[in-house]
């Protein structure tokens, strides 16, 4: 931009991303925004950056989005009221007769009485991210840079260190406010003319101003390619709580006349307000509510089935690693082709852990999941093709694990 090295640069750009893909929890986000960066050299092998951006993110929550990004409702409880004692401790009666006289009126926990299959679903108890905040966002972020260079050259080097630092803080008037801190630093050692030791790391933290948080889809993530090979990408640290799922649909039952003249599901009872429930219980444990509505539409109700929890990232990552890099034989130009042992380091913790988050700590260096391996990075006119087989040596039952790993397009 002028003589001295002053750099100016414009961006735009339109963004979707479907984060399931990609070990993370089902939603997507879709991004369009524009910045404008300025870099200032204040040495010969260091600069400064400036940035100011805008972007404006529409997040969908998908099916089976995790209770943090989006609560789930819950269902209330029904018994078995063929059970006549269990039904008496839930309902209240109007008569002490047979049971299948007395009408259904489902209670809920403010002892209130609920008419209608509409309310079987109530409306959960925990609020996640998007029913606080929306699910649309116009954010401005100012981006200040420090990096710094003595490579022998930009790519696969084998002298000399890199490190820069960088911190993203989003400006008052924007809908969320909050800052992330990123550092990133590697140095080469020679060993001999063609062995050489490389060390590497990368520290990030972040976090809301005020009373925002950090933005769950600007989450830091661990695993897999230039982070901890060995573990599938994007898999390591925080996970979230499953969503509660219920299945509504219609269901085919058998229906039968009843004595009072009312149709009656089979094995259920007629309610007085001409709504029919019938209930299966195995085990103490509601499997299904069928409900006819006043519609005469059939719909069922399901329990929520088993749903793992997925990677929800965090706010703290740390995570590095050491490399011996070594030259392969018969390959005359070994600047195209990089072969290491290495021992890989990290996680990802979070500061703002929820009650029902599995594997979610504070930073503590006891949690650093470690890997040993070899890997493999060759430049082709397609691009870098990586390659590298890891073993995780102090994995846990929380963690996903992935031997062999592959990339194009990325060298490590």
């Amino acid at each position: 931009y002028t003589k001295d090295g002053v750099s100016r640069g414009f961006s735009v750009f339109y963004r979707e991303a479907d984060l399931d893909k990609i070990n993370v929890s089902r939603y997507t986000t879709n991004t369009f925004g524009s910045s404008l960066n300025f870099g200032y050299p204040i040495k010969e092998t260091e600069r400064l950056g400036f940035s100011l951006g805008y972007s404006n993110t529409e997040i969908k929550a998908g099916f089976g989005a995790v209770q943090e990004i989006i609560a789930s409702p819950r269902l209330l409880d029904v018994v078995n009221v063929a059970d006549e004692d269990w039904y008496r401790d839930y309902y209240e009666f109007e008569a002490d007769s047979n049971v299948e006289e007395v009408p259904i009126r489902f209670i809920d926990d403010n002892g209130n009485v609920i008419d209608g299959f509409e309310s079987i679903l109530s409306p959960p108890s925990v609020t996640g991210f998007l029913d606080e905040s929306g699910d649309t966002f116009d954010n401005f972020t100012i981006t200040t840079s420090w990096t710094q260079s003595t490579l022998n050259r930009g790519r696969m080097a084998t002298r000399g260190a890199s490190q820069s630092l960088s911190l993203e803080l989003t400006v008052p008037g924007s809908d969320l406010e909050y800052y992330k801190l990123v550092y990133n630093g590697q140095i080469f050692f020679p060993i001999s003319r063609s062995w050489t030791l490389r060390l590497r790391t990368e520290l990030g933290y972040g976090d809301g101003i005020g009373d925002d948080e950090l933005p769950f889809f600007n989450h830091f993530y661990s695993g897999g390619f230039g982070s901890v090979r060995g573990f599938k990408s994007n898999t390591l640290g925080p996970r979230s709580t499953p969503a509660q799922i219920y299945q509504t649909d219609r269901a085919r039952v058998a229906i039968q006349e009843g004595d009072d003249g009312c149709e009656t599901v089979t094995s259920g009872i007629c309610d007085q307000s001409g709504i029919n429930v019938g209930d299966l219980v195995l085990d103490n444990k509601l499997s299904y509510v069928v409900v006819d509505d006043a519609n005469g539409d059939q719909k069922i109700f399901t329990n929520p089935y088993e749903n793992d929890p997925d990677p929800f990232g965090g706010n703290v990552l740390i995570e590095g690693g050491v490399e011996l890099l070594f030259p392969l034989p018969f390959i005359k130009d070994q600047r195209s082709v990089r072969t290491a042992f290495f021992v890989d380091f990290g996680n990802v913790f979070s500061t703002q852990c929820g009650e029902s988050q599995a594997n979610c700590y504070k930073a503590d260096l006891d949690e650093l999941r470690y890997s040993f391996g070899v890997g493999l990075s060759w430049i082709t006119g397609f691009g870098p093709l990586t390659f590298s087989y890891a073993k995780p040596f102090n994995d846990t039952e929380d963690d996903e694990t992935e031997a062999f790993q592959f990339s194009l397009g990325r060298s490590f």
